[in-house]
C-alpha cells in the first residue's frame, strides 16, 4: 500500500526536506522507514497494511506547532498535517 504523507506551511506552501519517520505504533520503538518530503512536500511509503503506524518529523522551520506523533491509518492513505505558526 502506498502511504502519502504531505506537510504545507500555514499559507499552503509545501514543506521540503522534512525528515519523515514511520514506525510500527505509538511506541515509536521500532522504526519502519524514514524519508524526507520533496519538492511537493510529500513523503510516499510502500508500506504493508497496518492500522497502527506512527509518524514523526522532524527539521520542521522554526515557530511551527507539532505533536509528537500522528497515526497513519491502512483506512487514510494520505495523511496531510497543515501546520501553524505558535
Amino acid at each position: 500500500n502506498s502511504y502519502v504523507v504531505a506537510l504545507k506551511t500555514a499559507g499552503g506552501m509545501p514543506m521540503e526536506g522534512v525528515a519523515v519517520y514511520v514506525y510500527t505504533d505509538d511506541s515509536l520503538k521500532d522504526l519502519v522507514e524514514f524519508k524526507e518530503t520533496d519538492e511537493k512536500g510529500r513523503a510516499i511509503f510502500e508500506l504493508p497494511v497496518s492500522k497502527k503506524y506512527a509518524v514523526t518529523l522532524s527539521g520542521v522551520p522554526k515557530g511551527y506547532d507539532l505533536k509528537d506523533y500522528k497515526e497513519l491509518a491502512a483506512s487514510v492513505r494520505q495523511y496531510q498535517r497543515l501546520t501553524t505558526l505558535n
